[in-house]
């Protein structure tokens, strides 16, 4: 077998024998990911309760603020203005644009048992329509926010865009008005319960939303609307933030292997010149001794 032959396969079996250092990497990050799995499903579960406790304080304080304005001298003057009969409906159509400012609420509507609405604050345009959401929201347990689907004005056009809104009903002797409030839920919402919880969050529209390994869902209320199947939900995630790209296993993997090859070929050309050297000698040597005589 000539020199060249016995390098070239030493040269093999050093490359074969980095192999294993390969392995040792691949087995590494397998037990990091694992490790970085579990951090990032306990950092969830905690962010996650942290976001419900959160909301839930922020629907706790609309509904103190319709209830502020359902307990309003207006509105007792509008239930005595119905149980007198003397009630002019065209004279409350902008009356609830009044109080939506001053209690900083996206959404307020004034109807009546019936779920006409006597007043909007948000699109006053909506006067003497019944709005069904609206109605059970009212109706139902006190204190208890609901999810619907409102119409607004925005930039002189009337769009669609969900809410969270709270109801309370006051009566007086046979009269009673009902009225809904709430926030609209959008990207601001969404950009300050990111800030709050230094995570990434996105809004989830429907039902079939899940969480999933690196993500979890944030229902933005509990329970929904009675008969509703609309869900809505804030998804907490923070891939983003813990785990390194998929590119740097490639990258150290690739480095890992660069290094053992140039080991392996030092090792070669070392063994070669080892080898070469031991040659010669054995060579120099038998030629100072020369040829035995006998």
């Amino acid at each position: 077998m000539t020199r060249n032959a016995r390098r070239g396969r030493l040269w093999i079996a050093l490359a074969l024998s980095s192999l294993p250092a390969c392995l040792i990497l691949g087995l590494a990050w397998v037990a990091w990911d694992e490790t970085l799995d579990s951090a990032r499903k306990d950092r969830l579960e905690v962010l996650g309760a942290n976001l419900r406790l959160s909301l839930d304080e922020r629907w706790a304080r609309q509904a103190k603020k319709v209830r502020a304005v359902s307990e309003s001298e207006p509105v007792g003057r509008l239930l005595l203005d119905i149980a007198r009969g003397t009630l002019d409906p065209r004279s409350w159509i902008n009356e609830a644009s009044r109080w939506l400012s001053m209690r900083d609420l996206d959404v307020l509507s004034v109807l009546d048992p019936n779920g006409t609405i006597l007043s909007s604050g948000h699109l006053p345009a909506k006067f003497g329509e019944k709005d069904q959401c609206l109605l059970q929201a009212a109706r139902g347990a006190a204190n208890t926010p609901s999810l619907c689907r409102v119409q607004v004005l925005r930039d002189a056009t009337i769009v669609e865009a969900w809410a969270v809104v709270s109801g309370i009903s006051r009566k007086w002797e046979q009269a009673e008005v009902l009225l809904v409030g709430g926030q609209l839920i959008d990207q601001g919402l969404v950009s300050e319960s990111a800030r709050m919880s230094a995570a990434v969050i996105r809004l989830q529209e429907g039902a079939q939303a899940q969480s999933t390994r690196s993500s979890r869902l944030v229902p933005l209320i509990l329970p929904a609307v009675p008969g509703s199947s609309a869900s809505l939900s804030l998804q907490l995630s923070l891939e983003e933030k813990l785990r390194p790209p998929l590119s740097w296993l490639g990258g150290l993997f690739a480095i890992a292997f660069f290094f053992s090859l140039l080991w392996a070929w030092w090792q070669s050309m070392w063994m070669g010149r080892v080898s070469a050297g031991a040659g010669a000698n054995v060579k120099s040597a038998s030629e100072r001794s020369g040829p035995s005589a006998y």
